[in-house]
């Protein structure tokens, strides 16, 4: 029960009124007179609040009271507490924070009396949910308690405060947890990770879809210190999407955290002392759509790495000083070239600086002295305006030439140097690396000394032509090369090796040429190498193998000179690098390798080729040849070889290759090839064309200057005898001794052949309108079932059978039995009825017309009976066919057959029967 009763306090003088339970009533009525209680505030769960706790509202803030109760009547109490409290939010501009919505918060309903302490001890603020509460700073709230709603009328508060207590909310907090030192180098090898934390309480979006749209807005938002630099174009914002691609989540025990993992990406380069990366998180990241505020700037600082820096030179020698056509290439990468302007003298100041750094440290090289001619400022080239995709950029040196550049006492020239700092835009000096990519001090590089090659006399035993290659009993027995090594030493162990490396060719195409044959024409085993003299002089012989194989022509059969040069490899010599200078051999083509056509009359520049000569017909000789000073004329001699070619005879023409000799005229060809030409021998003016080489065997004949004898060319000509001529050496073939008399009777059959022709052609076509007739006339036939049966005789057994005419054809046909000898008109009887089969069409001849009168009748009849085609009575047939012959004698006009069902028979034509027959 409830008891409502008005009581006077004498403690503190006044009366009050109590509503409660009775018992509570009751207890405090008899409740003894108390001193001022100790006020403590706790919060219920034992934890702080949190931002997000005030979110989702229900947490309880307790104040408790220590030998002291609160008074009954406490709705007037709790509404002057709401009104009281206070809030750091107030004086930090928390626009939505506790101040904000404290009646929204706390309304009057949740202060209340805790109903679970019987002792009044105890006053529950039970905090009400607010979606919107949101902090940028933690938050203290401050409850005043009147003393007045207390039994005692008095309260002592902890911490030596007079006036009221407080509880704090902690507003959520996000921190980026970073290494303190980042560097550029570490960027850009990738693996570094970035950790988000977020604190008291605030948690990520969870949900999968909107995680990824946010995580998409955070990396979008990425912003760099060095944003809007013109000459920073590979920053961290540049490359945000690349550097960012790996983030994930996870629950820890304090915090929830997003990891970054920083991928790696050898192009992220600035040229700043640093960059200062900032991260900023849209509200769609967070749960509640309220941004936590940062315990510090969400930002890493990254420091520049210097940059690096590497050559890139060919093997640089002597000679290539001395030629002026030596340079490197300083590659940078991660920093850029500042070099200055060209023409000012900020870009001279730089060059030169760079130019000083360069240093020989070879005892007795030449660099220092020499380095005052090899650089200048212009030498300094700058390739790339701005790094490439890669972030390298490249500066070329160019040494200018100097042509007393010769090593003489020592095998290389060391050079070193180093790229000031003044000359690149971030001012760190760089990282200088090595060819394996190792870190060093300072850039080297090397001017190798050389030996110099010279081909010396070989005695006359060059190879001089394809037939000292090939072996020919002319050629030379021994063919070898010598050159002169000097300032360098034979490598006699590794030479044999690598000597065929050092041959090329002109014409290395040549499908049997020098190239092709290296391996047989060059025998390791057959290098002589000599001591070095006291003057470092030292000697290679290089004896050449025969082979036979070897062939100095094209694919198209076409004599190619082939020039063959020799390179010392640089195996072969002590220094390992390959010597300057070369020695060469020239190979022309033997005579004998040579080619030639037989050409018909007609247009020198398009003659018809063809492959055998005959004493009586024109014919051209074409052959190709080489070089005109080793070929000293061309000769035809009737004979296998040119040895019988007597030189006083046939002189050596000086002027030109018109004065072939007596026997022929040479005309120069315009089908002229590189270093290959072709001539035509033709019949000497004034010689019959036919007739100008007898039956026999000839041969081209040349006086080759490297053997100093006449050579056949190519493979010798046979002149045959006409096959056209008689037996007995009349020759029958020729127009001018054919027989007036045969010409003429030939003339007459061919006129007797037209005539025929002429009246052949008359009867096929008389034929072919017969044949026009006919078909209308079959059409008014009847049909083959409506005919009449007759009895057939079979040929050979005599028997007879009931058939249509059709039906025994077609019994004749199917039993391949030979057709019957007839006349015109039995032919026609019977191929008008058989034509339905092919076989049988050649039944069909002209000359039918004159089948309606008696005679053909009377023969068409005899024939039927030679073949069976008889009636039952031949008595009585033979007896009707004299009536007809006496009826066709009387009335002396024209017949026709008329089958009836028993018997053909004839009957007379009208005039205008016979006149449409005719027709």
């Amino acid at each position: 029960s409830k008891a409502t009763v008005s009581v006077l306090n004498w403690g503190r003088g006044g009366a009050a009124t109590m509503t409660g339970p009775l018992r509570w009533v009751l207890a405090a009525l008899l409740a003894p007179t108390v001193e001022a209680g100790l006020l403590r505030l706790e919060i219920a769960g034992g934890t702080a609040i949190t931002e997000t706790d005030v979110r989702r509202g229900g947490r309880e803030v307790l104040l408790k009271l220590e030998g002291d109760t609160w008074i009954l009547d406490w709705v007037p109490a709790a509404r002057h507490l709401q009104a009281t409290i206070e809030s750091t939010s107030s004086m930090l501009d928390e626009p939505a924070g506790f101040m904000a919505s404290r009646e929204t918060l706390l309304p009057i309903d949740s202060i209340v009396l805790d109903s679970r302490h019987n002792d009044f001890s105890v006053v529950a603020l039970v905090l009400q949910p607010l979606a919107s509460f949101n902090l940028f700073h933690d938050e203290v709230v401050y409850i005043p308690v009147p003393a007045n709603a207390t039994t005692s009328g008095q309260i002592t508060y902890p911490e030596g405060r007079s006036d009221s207590t407080n509880f704090q909310i902690l507003a959520g907090k996000t921190k980026l947890q970073a290494p303190a030192l980042i560097t550029e180098d570490e960027v850009r090898a990738g693996g570094l990770q970035l950790t988000l934390l977020l604190l008291q309480g605030e948690q990520f979006e969870s949900r999968g879809e909107a995680r990824e749209r946010s995580v998409d807005l955070v990396i979008d938002a990425v912003t760099s210190s060095l944003d809007g630099n013109p000459d920073e174009q590979n920053t961290f914002r540049a490359l945000r999407h690349s550097l960012l691609a790996a983030i994930g989540f996870d629950i820890v025990s304090t915090a929830e955290e997003m990891t970054i993992t920083l991928q790696p990406d050898p192009t992220y380069n600035f040229y700043a002392d640093t960059e200062t990366v900032r991260f900023t998180l849209p509200p769609s990241f967070f749960m509640s759509t309220l941004v936590p505020t940062p315990v510090e700037p969400l930002e890493i600082v990254i420091q520049n790495s210097p940059g690096s820096v590497w050559l890139r030179m060919p093997p640089t020698t002597e000679a290539m000083m001395r030629s002026g056509t030596a340079s490197l290439i300083i590659v940078l990468k991660h920093d850029r070239w500042n070099l200055g302007k060209d023409g000012t003298p900020e870009a001279q100041a730089r060059r030169e600086e760079l130019i000083n750094s360069f240093e020989g440290t070879t005892e007795g090289g030449l660099w220092n002295a020499q380095r005052s001619t090899i650089l200048q400022p212009d030498s300094i080239v700058l390739l790339d305006a701005v790094p490439d995709e890669r972030s390298e950029q490249r500066v070329e040196v160019r040494f200018n030439q100097d042509v007393n550049y010769i090593l003489r006492a020592v095998a290389a020239d060391e050079v070193e140097f180093f790229i000031p700092a003044s000359a690149l835009l971030s001012q760190l000096p760089p990282k200088s690396l090595d060819a394996d990519g190792n870190v060093g001090g300072a850039l080297t590089f090397s001017i190798q000394a050389m030996g110099d090659v010279q081909q010396i006399g070989s005695g006359g035993q060059l190879p001089e032509h394809s037939g000292d290659l090939k072996g020919l009993p002319n050629g030379k027995p021994v063919m070898q090369l010598t050159v002169r090594l000097t300032k360098d030493r034979w490598a006699e162990d590794t030479c044999a090796d690598y000597i065929r490396s050092g041959f090329s060719s002109d014409q290395p195409d040549l499908p049997n040429g020098f190239m092709a044959k290296l391996d047989r024409i060059v025998n390791p085993a057959g290098l002589t190498f000599t001591p070095c003299t006291v003057g470092n002089t030292c000697e290679l012989t290089i004896r050449l193998t025969p082979e036979e194989s070897y062939s100095a022509l094209t694919p198209a059969n076409l004599p190619k000179k082939e020039v063959i040069t020799v390179r010392i490899p640089p195996q072969c010599v002590s220094f390992g690098v390959q010597p300057s200078g070369s020695a060469t051999m020239t190979i022309e083509p033997h005579p004998s390798e040579v080619s030639y056509n037989l050409l018909t009359p007609g247009t020198l520049e398009k003659p018809e080729v063809f492959g055998l000569a005959y004493e009586d017909r024109p014919f051209y000789v074409e052959a190709w040849y080489g070089n005109k000073e080793s070929w000293k004329g061309l000769r035809l001699v009737n004979s296998l070889s040119c040895s019988q070619v007597n030189v006083a005879r046939y002189p050596v023409p000086q002027e030109n290759w018109g004065k072939c000799g007596e026997l022929m005229t040479c005309l120069t060809s315009a089908k002229d090839y590189p270093d290959t030409h072709s001539i035509r021998l033709a019949p000497a003016q004034g010689q019959n064309p036919t007739g100008w080489m007898p039956p026999g065997t000839w041969s081209v004949c040349t006086l080759f200057v490297y053997s100093a004898q006449w050579v056949r060319v190519g493979d010798p000509i046979t002149v045959e005898v006409d096959p056209t001529k008689s037996v007995d050496g009349e020759v029958t073939g020729k127009a001018s001794d054919i027989n007036p008399m045969i010409v003429a009777g030939m003339l007459m059959l061919l006129i007797v052949f037209f005539i025929l022709m002429y009246h052949t052609l008359r009867v096929i076509w008389a034929a072919m309108k017969k044949d026009a007739q006919d078909s209308r006339e079959e059409e008014r036939r009847p049909s083959a079932d409506a005919r009449p049966r007759a009895s057939f005789r079979a040929f050979g057994d005599g028997a007879k059978s009931d058939a249509t005419v059709d039906e025994y054809w077609e019994n004749v046909l199917q039993n391949d039995e030979e057709l019957p000898d007839m006349t015109a008109t039995a032919r026609y009887a019977f191929a008008e009825y058989g034509e339905q089969d092919p076989r049988v069409e050649f039944l069909k001849e002209p000359g039918m017309e004159q089948r309606a009168f008696l005679d053909d009748l009377q023969e068409h009849k005899g024939r039927l009976a030679d073949i069976g085609v008889n009636s039952e009575s031949e008595g009585e047939e033979e007896e009707e066919y004299e009536e007809v012959e006496e009826e066709d004698e009387l009335e002396g006009g024209a017949v026709d057959v008329v089958v009836t069902e028993d018997q053909p028979r004839v009957e007379p034509l009208s005039e205008e029967q016979l006149a449409a027959r005719f027709e």
